[in-house]
């Protein structure tokens, strides 16, 4: 090959590896080349078009269209088209006579070479001659020669072009995108990771990644090694700090990165910011939650009104009558007709997972031990109760009664879904349930938990009815046969304990629910039950204090009739200016929670200011004693819940003395 043929590869080499020159330029050169090269009159260049229909001229030397669009077909008989089809792409046609055809016209000898590679064609180029015979071996290794640089040339600029598009769809994504090194070391860092955390590239490049996740500094570590273990892609949730200090909550997405001998290098991460999402998610739960209070609340009202009635119309009929007899009758009335507002009031404030469990250690395999002979009565004879007791079942930390009530509404709703019978059956286990992407049905921390499954063979549920079955006032049983609180205030006691419940049915195939109930730590054996007695009455001054006549009237009785001495006082104020004369006599403060100008809370820190040793019984219509209040310290005390009856409200007393 000719120095100067050499010298012609070079260049056009250089110039396709430098990006100043367009393809135009470069397509230029390269057939000015071919034609110096080669001594040729023409030489031209043709661009396969995506179809692969046509070749279009997109480069000439010697030959000059006027400015009209030439094109060949590329199945047809030019020198290019043949050269499409020839066994090694390459063609050298020697004509008899001149050609004819169009741009042609005088040629004897054409020599054309494929654009190409790795089996994909980017065009021809074409060079031709006068003279006869004129393109050689050597003429088609330089021309060939040309074909490769240019072909490389595309080849590279294609893949340029690839990632300039990648970097910059990386660039504006929203999300960010970093890359980091085995051992931390940020090495990209894209504007989406800037606008979501707050620090620029030049701040992050070459810092280590730990310092965006304060909570978990080994979560470098594990994920490499999931990494190494084979793991293509690891997805997980968690937070990270922007540079404000400002906790984002992210969706992660780890991948592999390699070298070129395909080792382990790096990871590339993807960040979401899902802060807003997961308020949202939180605030559409609230929502429904609330919808869901509010149509128990209704439902509840209504019922709760109906005994309300029962107590005034019964009362109205005790000022009527002296019979004692109907006294006595009227009386036991009133006192159902309050059980049963009670009641009510508990089924709110269970489902609402605000009232107040009497927690301890239960073996649930004794209370389903004595819930199956109270149970199998209400089952009938057709339908087979069996119990399957895990032994060594954990214990659970959760209110025995509510347990049983739990129970005992499943067996019920079992029983109405089997009216031709079946079986009921009632099984325990204890289950490790692991990170919450192992569990992804249930919304429960790892840990230990003692499940109890209760399986009827009835006639199940569809996914519609399964996903309502815990909605207060839903049921499936005809009108007047089902209050539709069963299982709405199940759900509630079940998670008020710290557990879940899951439901598994098909229609025609039974259902089973599975309670899981996390087990616990605390001194299971139960207090021993104290028996009332006047005698054991201390000696005591109380001050009670509600702003609600009636119950301050009747705590007040009650309390003297038990041999305390009582001070009645209608509301704080009344309460404060005894204070400075009566506080240090005073042993206990018997006080409503919710008062007037202000809380039992702070009334109480007002006398315990005087009289440090003073004790305080609280009454609330609410479970729980509220939190500290700004500025105030709260005075630790009994809580009794209203309404109570005499033999609570003395026991409550004893309590709080004894304290």
């Amino acid at each position: 090959m000719a120095i100067r043929q050499q010298q012609a590869i070079a260049d056009l080499g250089l110039r396709g590896l430098g990006a100043s020159d367009s393809l135009a330029d470069l397509f230029a050169v390269a057939v000015a080349d071919a034609r110096a090269g080669l001594d040729a009159d023409l030489a031209s260049l043709f661009e396969l078009t995506a179809d692969d229909t046509e070749l279009e001229l997109v480069a000439s030397s010697g030959w000059a269209p006027a400015g009209e669009r030439v094109a060949a077909r590329a199945d047809g008989d030019t020198p290019a088209a043949q050269a499409l089809r020839a066994p090694e792409a390459v063609l050298v046609l020697n004509r008899a006579e001149t050609a004819t055809a169009p741009g042609l016209v005088g040629i004897r000898s054409s020599a054309a070479v494929v654009i190409g590679q790795d089996g994909e064609m980017f065009g021809v180029l074409t060079v031709h001659a006068r003279q006869a015979k004129w393109f050689g071996e050597a003429d088609l290794l330089f021309l060939r020669s040309l074909a490769n640089v240019l072909a490389a040339a595309l080849a590279r600029r294609g893949a340029n072009e690839t990632i300039e598009r990648l970097a910059g769809v990386v660039e504006q994504s929203f999300d960010a995108i970093v890359s980091r090194t085995l051992d931390g070391t940020v090495t990209s860092w894209n504007a989406g990771a800037e606008r979501m955390l707050g620090y620029s590239s030049g701040e992050i490049v070459g810092r280590d990644i730990r310092m965006l996740d304060l909570d978990d500094p080994e979560g470098v570590d594990r994920i490499n090694e999931r990494l190494r273990a084979g793991e293509e892609v690891v997805r997980f949730e968690g937070s990270r700090v922007r540079k404000d200090g400002v906790r984002l909550q992210i969706e992660v997405t780890v991948s592999p990165t390699r070298d070129s001998h395909g080792a382990l290098a790096g990871a590339a991460v993807i960040m979401r910011d899902v802060t807003r999402t997961k308020a949202l998610e939180r605030q559409l739960r609230q929502s429904h939650r609330l919808e869901s209070l509010g149509r128990l609340a209704s439902g509840i009202a209504h019922d709760f009104n109906n005994a309300l009635a029962v107590i005034r119309l019964q009362l109205d009929s005790l000022a009527s009558h002296s019979d004692p007899r109907k006294f006595t009758a009227a009386l036991g009335e009133v006192r159902s007709a309050t059980d049963h507002a009670a009641a009510l009031t508990a089924q709110l404030l269970s489902f609402g997972r605000e009232q107040q469990l009497e927690l301890r250690l239960v073996d649930l395999n004794d209370v389903i031990a004595k819930l199956t002979a109270m149970v199998a009565p209400l089952l009938g004879r057709r339908i087979d109760l069996t119990f399957s007791p895990y032994p060594g079942l954990h214990p659970v930390l959760a209110d025995p009664v509510q347990m049983e009530q739990v129970l005992m509404n499943l067996a019920i709703n079992a029983r109405d879904a089997m009216p031709e019978g079946g079986k009921l059956t009632l099984e325990t286990a204890n289950v490790w349930l692991g990170e919450p992407s192992e569990n992804e049905h249930l919304d429960v921390s790892p840990g230990w938990y003692a499940v109890v499954t209760v399986t009827d063979t009835g006639i199940g549920m569809d996914a519609d009815t399964v996903a309502r079955a815990f909605d207060p006032f839903f049921t499936t049983k005809p009108e007047g046969k089902g209050t539709g609180l069963g299982l709405a205030t199940v759900y509630g006691i079940v998670r008020q304990t710290g557990g879940h419940i899951w439901v598994d049915s098909e229609p025609g195939a039974g259902t089973s629910v599975k309670l899981y109930l996390p087990t616990g730590v605390a001194d299971p054996s139960p207090e021993p039950a104290h028996e009332s007695s006047e005698a054991d009455e201390p000696a005591a001054t109380i001050l009670v204090v509600d702003d609600n006549a009636s119950i301050l009237s009747l705590v007040d009785e009650i309390l003297s009739a038990h041999g305390y001495e009582t001070i009645p006082a209608p509301d704080p104020s009344a309460a404060l200016a005894l204070s400075d004369r009566t506080a240090a006599t005073i042993d206990l403060l018997v006080t409503d929670i919710s008062l007037p100008a202000m809380t039992g809370m702070q009334l109480a820190a007002a006398f315990t200011a005087r009289n440090p040793s003073l004790r305080v019984l609280y009454m609330s219509g609410f479970s729980s004693i509220p939190r500290e209040e700004p500025g105030v310290s709260t005075v630790h005390g009994v809580l009794l819940r209203k309404p109570f009856t005499a033999a609570q409200l003395l026991d409550a007393v004893r309590a709080a003395l004894a304290g």
